[in-house]
């Protein structure tokens, strides 16, 4: 048997770990998201394993994921590819104009406010409306994520998650 286990077979392999919902369980907010210290654990171990070829996939930046993951820096493909760090280290962030956002982002914030139990999280390079806490709003939070999207036009794209819905660049690739 080898370290790998019996269903795993022996060659190359690079591991690309999606984090919420897969690696992590979804919390109420993205901020109450904790990682266990047996999955760090875990984490460090398969990187060695396979020299260095695991990598972490989220929306989220690059330095939540390090602050989620400390004091672990692993490679990782941050907002949905915008930022990237590879296995030794390198970043690269692409640039992006965040101001088409802002006015969509003052109007899905109002009315986010309005309702409570939605929560809008203002990324970088993206709009994350997540519904969460009360999945009966996903109509709802669907319906003002379509509304914001058509009045950014072909920039952005939507895109739907667990318990999300996100206004990405359009060229995201992940």
């Amino acid at each position: 048997m080898t370290l790998r286990g019996r269903f795993i077979p022996e060659r190359s392999l690079a591991l690309f770990l999606d984090v919420d919902g897969t690696l992590l369980e979804l919390a109420a907010s993205p901020d109450a998201v904790r990682v266990p210290a047996a999955l760090r654990n875990t984490l460090e171990l398969a990187s060695q394993r396979e020299g260095g070829a695991l990598a972490l996939v989220s929306g989220r930046s690059l330095d939540d994921l390090d602050r989620l993951f400390a004091p672990s820096r692993l490679p990782a493909c941050a907002q949905h590819g915008y930022e990237r760090r590879d296995a030794l280290g390198r970043v690269i962030r692409a640039t992006v104009d965040r101001r088409p956002l802002e006015p969509v982002c003052d109007q899905i914030r109002a009315r986010v406010e309005r309702r409570g139990s939605m929560l809008l999280e203002e990324k970088t390079t993206a709009l994350a409306l997540h519904y969460r806490r009360a999945p009966q709003l996903q109509s709802e939070a669907r319906e003002i994520m379509e509304s914001a999207a058509a009045a950014l036009g072909e920039g952005y794209r939507l895109r739907t998650g667990k318990c999300v819905y996100e206004l990405t660049p359009a060229g995201c690739s992940v």
